[in-house]
Parts: C-alpha cells; structure tokens; sequence
C-alpha cells in the first residue's frame, strides 16, 4: 500500500477530486470502491459534505498502486482528520451516511 500526504484542492464530484501532492504536483483521484447515487439531491449534499470536511485541508491518500500521472486513473482510499480532529476514512464515512454506495 502506498500512502502520500495531499490537500484537497478541488471536489469535482462525489467520487473524484483533485489533491495537490508534497512534490507540488496536481492529480485527479477518484475514491475507491464508491458509487455515486442517482439521486440528485443526495449528489448535491455529498458533494457538500466532501468539502465541508476536506477541500483546503490536508488528508492522507492511500493506494494500491503508485501514481500514475499520465494515465489519470488513480482509486484512492482518503484519511481526514474529522471536526472533533479523529481519523475519518472518508470513503467509508460516504457510505455510512447514506452519501454514496459501494461499488459493485
């Protein structure tokens, strides 16, 4: 497992974002083992709750794979430090709230 230190510089949607890496380079990830819900609302309000707990803030990215810039595909597990500043897995935390769901 490969494990890098990021911020969260852009949500795109609820399953991809943009992270600027410690060496200053920018890569699209999109998160691990999560499926957008087809229900608009739920979209609109996990996008929101993304980045209400990431963008602007640093996170711990893991993958299986090293970064592939040229590629594009990057699945990445995310780690943030949550409001009460407790390690959140981020791609969990979207299923459990009802934001996303696993990716079958």
């Amino acid at each position: 497992m490969y494990e890098y230190s990021a911020k969260c510089t852009d949500v795109i949607n609820i399953d991809a974002i943009d992270l600027l890496l410690e060496n200053n380079i920018t890569v699209k990830a999109t998160l691990r083992g999560i499926a957008q819900s087809d229900d608009s609302l739920t979209v609109t309000n996990a996008k929101e709750f993304i980045k209400k707990m990431i963008l602007k803030q640093e996170v711990i990215v893991k993958c299986k794979l090293p970064i592939d810039i040229k590629s594009g595909k990057w699945e990445v597990d995310i780690y943030f430090n949550d409001l009460k500043n407790k390690k959140t897995f981020l791609n969990e935390e979207l299923i459990k709230k009802g934001y996303a769901k696993p990716k079958s």
